[in-house]
């Protein structure tokens, strides 16, 4: 039944994704922070709140990018949610960027084939650009004893009237190292978008960025948080950014 499922979701997906349509401004990933993940757990109800400020990183320059999440676990396999993207840069207004309606499929574990591994699928309603996009994302982690390391390779097209026939791509990495006495993990990111893989151009017209990243699980609550720092290695990235992140559990 998973299997079939999954099938028939990543078939409609590849089939919206092929789509040729008129010519128009590619679809992009801003401010991305955050290394998903395919944990799913049954009836798990859990509420995120993460983004960043730095540098070019809000969509007029310097600024913020706030995004909150909302999923549920429906069985050990499947999770649903939505979240809301806001934009602020320095001397602005807060803007609504758009809203995001995600599932996550788990579709192997570790004991199963040697990697865990799963789809994340979205669909973006975007409230400050022409067009709406949807996404896929293939997720992959593996854990030598107290070392994880995490991978995410995406792609993403926008749909309407006026959208482009461009693919973007995305390639987001982690790698982690827990400390169990302190209930941290400490490890690098490293994010890299492509606005067109028909045409990449060079290095610096992409957005790439790397940095340092610590996760704590607040011992004895249903509380984690995260603290990074993104740095620019293009020159189209942003400088400087300070991720965070706040996740609750219920």
């Amino acid at each position: 039944m998973q299997q079939k499922i999954t099938t028939a979701l990543l078939t409609a997906m590849v089939a919206v994704l092929s789509i040729n349509t008129a010519n128009a401004a590619p679809a992009t990933s801003v401010g991305d922070t955050k290394v998903n993940s395919m944990d799913v757990k049954n009836g798990q109800l859990k509420l995120e709140n993460f983004g960043g400020y730095g540098d070019g990183f809000s969509r007029d320059g310097t600024g913020w990018r706030n995004n909150t999440e909302l999923s549920y676990g429906v069985n050990d396999w499947l999770k649903v949610g939505a979240y809301s993207v806001l934009d602020k840069r320095v001397g602005g207004k807060m803007r609504y960027d758009k809203t995001e309606l995600v599932s996550v499929i788990r579709t192997s574990t570790q004991n199963e084939v040697g990697v865990d591994t799963g789809f994340y699928l979205s669909y973006d309603i975007n409230h400050l650009a022409p067009n709406d996009a949807v996404g896929a994302i293939f997720l992959v982690r593996h854990t030598f004893d107290s070392l994880s390391v995490l991978g995410n390779f995406g792609l993403k097209r926008e749909v309407g009237a006026r959208s482009s026939d461009n693919l973007a791509g995305s390639f987001d990495f982690g790698v982690y190292q827990k400390v169990e006495s302190m209930n941290l993990r400490v490890g690098a990111e490293y994010f890299s978008d492509i606005s067109s893989l028909e045409n990449p151009g060079k290095y610096d017209s992409q957005n790439h960025r790397a940095g340092p990243a610590v996760k704590w699980k607040i011992p004895g609550t249903p509380v984690g948080v995260e603290l990074g720092w993104l740095v620019g290695l293009s020159d189209s990235a942003p400088d400087n950014v300070i991720k965070y992140q706040l996740d609750y559990t219920f």
